[in-house]
């Protein structure tokens, strides 16, 4: 595993460890307060006067604004542990979106036009349908949409979904139009990914079109077949045979022009493709990231993208010719 590979790890492990230690410190203080409540504990003991005396700055806030909304006080523990679980959940999922980013940014970088336009409709209309998502779970927790920090999600989404509003037909006091818009936003993003898709170049993944962000490893026409290795722009290409329900997860050589590979997981629910990464991951010396399903996600013959290794290197390691 390169030293990108290993930062990148630890830094989402770092980034799962805070919101964890957030999580347990929040559980701490809402069961200290429940147990003061109940009278299991003494209220002027040294434990429940340092939990309080500690979590008094982010208690107040909340206190106050449950105070100002005519909402009981008490249930400020609550809230602080539903902030730390939500919390933590964003920022876990945040981190992992800007790697993931930052990854695909460097990936496309050396591809065509293409590539570009498809980064740009996926982001672009992925982010339009996080906001309307953002703006639906916050009129659920009653979040009003002329507040400071909802003002700009509203004025960015209200353009899609006022027309919506319009002309939908009206479900009571339920408000569809948010939710159509969403709908709206991903079939529309099918409609352009599928177009931008259709003139692709074909690859030598196979007979069916291996979109990716990536430039394409070799021009595919209709004849060659792919070996069982093949160098690619960013590493290596590995067609491989899967044969599920193994009793171990192992290489056993070749079966035609693929790598056999035997998993002991079922080929359900995308089982087997999680223990084929985790397994190649291990085998291979490389971080989970690095290794990347291309095609065949529901078949047994797949093509798997080795980020960072020559085709030697993935030989050597599985024991297979190269």
């Amino acid at each position: 595993m390169s030293w990108e590979s290993a930062a990148l790890v630890w830094l989402v492990l770092g980034v799962r460890a805070v919101a964890l230690t957030a999580v347990g410190l929040a559980a701490i203080v809402a069961g200290t307060h429940y147990a003061v409540r109940r009278k299991w504990i003494n209220p002027f003991g040294g434990f429940a006067r340092m939990i309080r005396r500690t979590s008094d700055p982010a208690l107040r806030p909340i206190e106050r604004r449950l105070l100002t909304s005519g909402q009981n006080p008490q249930t400020a523990t609550t809230w602080l542990l539903g902030i730390a679980v939500i919390g933590g959940l964003v920022l876990i999922s945040v981190v992992q979106s800007l790697l993931v980013g930052m990854v695909t940014l460097f990936n496309v970088a050396p591809a065509g036009p293409r590539a570009w336009a498809h980064l740009a409709i996926d982001w672009g209309i992925g982010f339009m349908m996080a906001l309307i998502f953002f703006r639906v779970i916050s009129s659920w927790v009653g979040i009003s949409p002329y507040s400071r920090w909802m003002r700009p999600v509203v004025g960015a989404t209200e353009w899609i979904i006022a027309p919506i509003r319009r002309v939908a037909p009206a479900m009571g006091p339920l408000d569809a139009s948010p939710m159509l818009a969403y709908l709206g936003l991903l079939l529309l993003r099918g409609l352009l990914l599928g177009f931008v898709e259709e003139g692709a170049t074909r690859t030598a993944c196979g007979p069916q079109r291996c979109w990716s962000y990536l430039p394409p490893c070799r021009p595919f026409n209709g004849s060659r077949k792919m070996a069982h290795l093949e160098a690619s722009s960013v590493g290596t290409r590995i067609q491989i045979h899967v044969q599920p329900r193994a009793s171990r997860t192992e290489v056993v050589g070749l079966h035609g022009d693929a790598i056999k590979l035997r998993i002991a997981a079922p080929p359900v629910e995308g089982a087997a493709n999680l223990a084929i990464v985790r397994y190649l991951s291990q085998r291979l010396g490389v971080s989970i990231d690095a290794i990347i399903i291309k095609s065949g996600a529901g078949s047994r013959r797949k093509v798997v993208e080795v980020v960072g290794l020559q085709p030697a290197e993935v030989a050597g390691r599985l024991g297979v010719p190269a």
